[in-house]
């Protein structure tokens, strides 16, 4: 029975071990699939292994590993019948607007295998024009690429985040000295240029959004953020949103996707869970 034991282990750790490899490796032409490899080695528990290792087992032992040698074997065959679905996404979208809807894509237990990564505006339409990924959500202008299919999907306008500033703000109010300037667009740029001067030196400078997160916790800093990373902040306690007189011009997001290529199945489902989170947000204009 000890080494029964023992030998239930090494097939835990044969299951955990092998639904790593499957998701996450690719076997070469010419290569067996996991399944038929595994369906010859049988992991080395044949009747002959199990005299060879002088295990006794009675009947119950017996069906027992050869129920955890067939849930290995089910295992396997359920990762190699996933397709690979492979999206990117600039930084700040995936920090505040696609993880819900990454969630809700993956709770439709799809046979999919969802690849993310957190890109460029620019490298993002790099690695789809190399058909590296499947499509890619990017926040800033794109320009023409003949690959590619450029279509906008959403547009938010931008908001102060505060806590010691009045509900409708003028530019000219805010304390340029506690800015945690986020200067991903020009436009943005441009904008706090006209307001505050181009040699103007904020608390911060920076080009991501979510080092706005960690910003000292005194009543003047503030930020122009997009209009849902801003109330992911306000939901979080950590900043009170207040309106603009005169704003930045407003954030686009596009899909882009290569044009000669039709879209997986899968990206229709994933558009539809990005279009019930944004309209979850009224300060979101949708087009798609």
């Amino acid at each position: 029975e000890d080494h029964v034991g023992i030998a239930d282990g090494v097939l835990d750790r044969a299951d955990a071990f092998l639904r790593r490899i499957a998701a996450h490796v690719g076997i070469g032409p010419g290569s067996k699939p996991f399944g038929q490899l595994l369906a010859d080695l049988e992991l080395d528990f044949s009747l002959g292994a199990k005299q060879s290792l002088r295990i006794r087992i009675g009947a119950d032992e017996g069906d027992t590993l050869q129920a955890r040698h067939d849930h290995v074997l089910h295992g396997i065959a359920a990762a190699e019948a996933r397709t690979h679905f492979r999206i990117g996404a600039a930084y700040t979208a995936n920090q505040y607007v696609l993880p819900p809807v990454y969630k809700r894509f993956l709770e439709r237990d799809l046979p999919v295998a969802l690849r993310v990564e957190t890109l460029s505006s620019q490298q993002a339409q790099e690695a789809v024009t190399r058909r590296e990924l499947d499509m890619a959500i990017v926040e800033d202008d794109v320009g023409f690429n003949p690959e590619l299919q450029v279509t906008p999907l959403f547009r938010e306008s931008f908001c102060s985040e505060g806590s010691d500033y009045p509900e409708l703000v003028n530019p000219h109010d805010l304390d340029m000295s506690q800015e945690i300037n986020v200067s991903q667009r020009r436009e943005v740029q441009v904008w706090n240029d006209y307001w505050f001067g181009s040699d103007a030196r904020p608390l911060l400078n920076t080009d991501t959004m979510q080092l706005a997160d960690a910003w000292p916790p005194t009543s003047r800093v503030w930020a122009a953020a997009p209009a849902i990373a801003a109330e992911h902040m306000r939901r979080a306690g950590r900043a009170k949103i207040c309106r603009f007189t005169a704003p930045p011009p407003d954030r686009i997001s596009y899909l882009i996707a290569p044009r000669a290529v039709e879209l997986p199945r899968e990206a229709a489902l994933f558009l539809e869970d990005l279009r019930w989170e944004l309209q979850q947000h009224p300060d979101v204009t949708i087009y798609f």
